[in-house]
């Protein structure tokens, strides 16, 4: 983590600038009348705003649930103290996993222990579409753990279950006027 170079705390750092030049922008830029750059009238409709994504991972659920709630907490702190709205909404995840879980209870061939979590970099694979609605990626195991290759394997009985706990996930969390559309 120290040898990270997370370009999010350059923004943070853009995010309040930005937020003091929309604010007062004649405090920063200068006007000069024989330029003429700009209209000291022109900044009366002037808004700036800023919305983000965090995302958090860690090898332990419980590792990475105490960060989000502290976060969390710090986030709803500071939009109070602000005097601003703010809406935290979860990723999917939790709730993929709760529906392989439910498929996997009800399979014949019984999987020993909890649905794994998988710690993935593969966030970019969805961010075509993460501007369209909520994103979440329910993965499909492969033989020797071998993905994006010709060797790769999935077997049909994992397809199968893959293709149960996203039917399972959509009957819960997605209302019938929307599936009937």
């Amino acid at each position: 983590m120290l040898m990270r170079q997370d370009p999010m705390a350059a923004a943070a750092e853009l995010i309040v600038n930005l937020e003091s030049l929309c604010k007062y922008p004649d405090g920063v830029l200068i006007y000069n009348e024989q330029c003429g750059s700009y209209k000291k009238e022109s900044f009366s409709g002037l808004v700036c705003t800023v919305n983000f994504t965090v995302d958090i991972r860690a090898m332990d659920d419980d590792d990475r649930g105490a960060i989000v709630s502290e976060f969390s907490r710090q986030v709803y702190q500071i939009c109070d103290n602000r005097m601003v709205n703010c809406t935290i909404e979860r990723k999917l995840s939790q709730q993929l996993k709760q529906a392989a879980h439910s498929t996997v209870e009800k399979m014949p061939r019984k999987i020993k222990g909890e649905v794994p979590m998988l710690m993935s970099g593969a966030g970019h694979d969805a961010m075509a579409m993460s501007h369209l609605t909520k994103v979440g990626m329910l993965f499909v195991r492969c033989r020797g753990g071998i993905s994006h290759s010709p060797d790769e394997y999935a077997s049909d009985n994992d397809v199968w279950a893959a293709g149960l706990a996203l039917l399972h996930f959509l009957d819960r969390h997605v209302s019938g006027d929307y599936m009937s559309s």
